[in-house]
């Protein structure tokens, strides 16, 4: 069965000069899908529903970013953007789709940015699909949001390292996952 429920267990100036250390933001630019600067990573929350022995993100933990953060780095991408190229945000996490309110709250105040200033945004997210279902899937394409699925391959090679935090195999959920954006996208 599908589980939406987490284990409780930057933007920045330059490429090298963060704007802020604790704040949740992360970034560095580097040539995205549509060979465009990524200029923000944000990242959500560091929940996440799987145990993945080689995940960076630290001990997993329900630590959304809070909306002024987003808010101001959103803000300050179109501010430092060059209305002739467009630029990248990124949504990441632990498991991004797990603070959705705030996903959308980031991609309305991206869209209204854009409207007034007339600057081109892309965006996308990377997910475990754990947490998607139809609604979001289509909220996704909707919005065009490009989605990155995390998925190790076959059945004993994802479950070796991607497995739920009780030990349940997380293939055939994040497969179905896979076949919901593979019909939008």
């Amino acid at each position: 069965s599908r589980s939406s429920r987490p284990c409780r267990a930057a933007a920045s100036r330059s490429a090298d000069r963060p704007i802020a250390r604790s704040d949740g933001l992360r970034g560095r630019r580097f040539a995205g899908r549509y060979g465009c600067p990524v200029d923000i990573i944000l990242h959500l929350t560091h929940d996440c529903q799987l145990a993945c022995p080689y995940c960076y993100g630290g001990r997993k933990r329900r630590s959304p970013m809070g909306w002024d953060v987003a808010r101001a780095a959103i803000d300050l991408a179109f501010r430092r953007s060059d209305a002739r190229s467009p630029f990248q945000i990124g949504f990441f996490g632990g498991e991004p789709l797990l603070e959705f309110p705030l996903l959308q709250a980031c991609v309305a105040r991206a869209e209204s940015t854009a409207t007034e200033t007339g600057k081109t945004v892309r965006m996308a997210i990377t997910t475990n699909g754990l947490a998607l279902d139809a609604g979001r899937a289509s909220y996704l394409r909707s919005h065009d949001i490009e989605p990155t699925l995390s998925f190790d391959g076959v059945p004993e090679a994802h479950d070796a390292s991607r497995s739920y935090c009780d030990g349940r195999s997380s293939f055939h959920d994040t497969e179905e996952a896979m076949h919901l954006l593979r019909g939008l996208f």
